[in-house]
């Protein structure tokens, strides 16, 4: 109950400081479904364990092997596993986690925000699970979407990480400076180092605390399961011009001058790969680049057809988005035109997780005369970013141009990450 008492007293002193009606509106929400309400939902009893993955297919790509090492975890092995996680990625995981996975919970965040009887069916079936053990690796917490799921457990342990709230969620920002987020709804916090880290080492930490003693992952790779997928007449590049937030997009014209010259150089024909919304940007592409032959399949595949599609490709060529980190994993040649928005902690990929990916920056990030501390400390909270527009097609075409030709690139952005990333891991 003083758990409660002081934790409604912070939101109070944060609403007052920092008040706008959404969260108001939240906040009572909070204390209508998730207190009021889910209080007489009988809480089952089980020794379920439960991880809190709510995540784009990008992070949870970075994250994936590690929520696979619980299923082994010897603690864990006669206990039954759990995921709840995005609705958004639901065809990926349950082609690629069903081995390892034993049920799941899905969450549509939109509606589990705004709508006030499908939050309560939420976490209403989150809590009769009656899990014994919860997991949540997010660094960048939700404190009304993932944190929420969390306290509806109600679990006796419950480990996450003494993080920020994600300035980026759907949830929004309190307005003012980032908002650092103690221990509710935990039992248990790890992880207290707050400098900007790669997200796979982040994780690697949180793991090693989390479940001492388990074997875990060096790196995201996995194998791309086979499936149907359109035909296509020829080596290709993948080109993937969508991106989570439009100011993450480079412009669609470019992508058109990297296939035009991928093509008449390398013979690459273009494939353009994304949800129904890019197929504006796809036609845009198609439009610039008429005498080259471009597909368009925005919108047409569904996650592991994309997966596999992506697999047969030459080189892929992708915004700073989830494309980049599929690329990774599957250990394909690809480049990432970024605006460095959560520079270090997304990008670069250090060479000892991936080698095969690139990243492309404006040309005004290359000329700071910064440490890798220091750049990591100014972009990677998601809050500051350069103009993507900025990024000419001819940057992005000499790195194409290197990889497809084996050819060792000079970028002191990747020599500056491979030399000193691992020097910002907790000891």
């Amino acid at each position: 109950m003083l758990f409660m008492i002081n934790f409604l007293i912070r939101s109070g002193k944060l609403i007052w400081k920092h008040a706008s009606f959404w969260h108001l509106k939240r906040i009572l929400t909070f204390l209508c479904v998730d207190i009021v309400l889910l209080s007489f939902v009988r809480r089952k009893q089980s020794n379920a364990v439960l991880l809190v993955k709510f995540d784009l297919l990008g992070d949870y790509i970075i994250c994936r092997n590690f929520l696979r090492t619980v299923r082994n975890y010897p603690p864990f092995q006669s206990r039954k596993i759990i995921l709840c996680a995005n609705q958004a990625i639901r065809e990926f995981i349950e082609t690629y986690e069903k081995d390892a996975i034993d049920d799941f919970v899905w969450v549509n965040g939109a509606r589990f925000l705004n709508e006030f009887w499908y939050r309560f069916e939420i976490l209403r079936q989150i809590k009769e699970i009656g899990a014994q053990t919860v997991l949540n690796a997010l660094y960048f917490r939700e404190p009304y979407l993932s944190d929420s799921l969390v306290w509806a457990t109600r679990a006796p342990e419950r480990i996450g990480q003494e993080g920020f709230k994600n300035p980026n969620a759907p949830s929004r920002d309190l307005k003012g400076p980032h908002i650092e987020l103690k221990t509710f709804p935990y039992t248990k916090l790890v992880l207290k180092n707050h400098r900007i880290t790669f997200d796979f080492y982040r994780n690697h930490t949180f793991f090693n605390q989390a479940i001492p003693g388990a074997h875990l992952p060096e790196n995201t790779r996995f194998t791309p399961i086979p499936v149907e997928i359109p035909k296509v007449a020829g080596p290709f590049v993948a080109l993937l011009p969508g991106a989570s937030e439009s100011f993450r997009e480079w412009p669609p014209e470019r992508f058109a001058e990297v296939g035009r010259h991928l093509f008449l150089n390398h013979g690459l024909r273009s494939v353009v790969i994304g949800s129904r919304a890019d197929h504006s940007k796809a036609l845009t592409i198609q439009k610039c680049i008429p005498e080259i032959p471009t597909d368009n399949l925005c919108g047409q595949l569904t996650l592991p057809q994309v997966i596999y599609l992506m697999s047969k490709c030459e080189i892929g060529i992708t915004n700073d988005s989830g494309g980049i980190h599929i690329l990774a994993a599957i250990n394909k040649r690809g480049i990432a035109i970024s605006n460095c928005n959560s520079f270090g902690l997304f990008s670069p990929y250090p060479k000892q997780i991936s080698d095969t990916v690139s990243f492309v920056y404006p040309p005004a990030f290359y000329a700071m005369n910064l440490s890798w501390r220091e750049r990591t400390e100014l972009l990677g909270r998601k809050q500051k970013y350069f103009s993507i527009a900025d990024i000419t097609s001819g940057a992005v075409i000499a790195r194409a141009d290197a990889l497809l030709r084996g050819i060792p690139h000079h970028d002191p952005i990747q020599e500056m990450c491979d030399r000193d990333s691992l020097r910002e891991l907790d000891p």
